[in-house]
C-alpha cells in the first residue's frame, strides 16, 4: 500500500509541479498586439520618424500623416496601439525581443542596400578601353 501512496503523492507533485510551470506562462490579451504586429509596426513607425527627422523646420506639420500612415498600413488603431504599448511597457523582456528582431531585421536591409549600391556603383562607373565619351556643350 505504501508503494502505491508514493506513486500517487508523486504523481500529484508532477502535476503541481506542471500547472506551476504553465501558469507562469504569459498571457497576452488579446486586444494587444502581437509581437510579429507589434514589430511590423514599430518597423514602419521608425521609418516614418527617420523621414520625419529630415524634413525641412516649415515641413514638420507632416508627422501627423506619417504617423496616421504607419498605422493604417497596419491597420491598427490609434487605441489598440496605446492599449499594447501599455502592456509591452509592463513586459519589458518581451518588449526587448521585439527590438532585437527588429534591429536584427534593420541591420538585414542595410547590409542588402549596401551590397546594392555596391553593384550599382561598379555596373555604372565601370569603364572599358576603347570606351570614348562624347563632350557636347
Amino acid at each position: 500500500m505504501t508503494d502505491h501512496r508514493l506513486k500517487n503523492s508523486s504523481y500529484i507533485l508532477l502535476l503541481l509541479v506542471l500547472a506551476l510551470f504553465s501558469s507562469c506562462r504569459l498571457h497576452r490579451p488579446a486586444d494587444v498586439l502581437s509581437p510579429k504586429e507589434m514589430e511590423k509596426y514599430l518597423y514602419d513607425f521608425h521609418l516614418a520618424q527617420a523621414i520625419i527627422s529630415g524634413l525641412p523646420q516649415d515641413e514638420k506639420y507632416k508627422s501627423g500623416a506619417l504617423d496616421d500612415w504607419a498605422l493604417a498600413k497596419n491597420g491598427i488603431t490609434r487605441e489598440r496601439l496605446e492599449t499594447s504599448l501599455v502592456w509591452y511597457t509592463r513586459y519589458p523582456g518581451e518588449f526587448a525581443k521585439i527590438y532585437k528582431k527588429l534591429n536584427r531585421r534593420i541591420e538585414q536591409e542595410y547590409k542588402e542596400s549596401q551590397n546594392f549600391k555596391a553593384r550599382a556603383e561598379r555596373r555604372s562607373f565601370s569603364v572599358s578601353d576603347g570606351d570614348s565619351i562624347s563632350w557636347r556643350f
